[in-house]
């Protein structure tokens, strides 16, 4: 049975958030983007896709990231976040 702590879950929202304000945001310059892809490698081709997003302009931008699971977990109780999902991710275990 799921049961809500409010005071938890702002603490966790809390703990959340200071990842957030770590300054854990995305590359959004094309020069940054394509260099640090060369410096890895890595052929453009393989993002000329994203590149050619990045050429035209892409916004700043950095994710919250909690995840349904994690949240699912915490307000449910769930000792597993495999017990979260309907097809866990398991070392060994077929899910689908």
């Amino acid at each position: 049975m799921c049961g809500l702590a409010v005071p938890k879950l702002l603490a966790l929202y809390t703990k959340t958030s200071r990842a957030r304000r770590s300054g854990g945001e995305r590359e959004f310059e094309y020069e940054k983007i394509k260099s640090r892809i060369e410096r890895k490698g890595i052929d453009l081709k393989a993002y000329e896709i994203y590149l050619q997003f990045a050429q035209k302009g892409l916004f700043p931008s950095a994710g919250f990231g909690m995840g349904i699971e994690r949240l699912t977990r915490y307000i449910c109780g769930i000792q597993q976040i495999a017990k979260t999902r309907v097809f866990a991710k398991l070392p060994g275990i077929l899910g689908l």
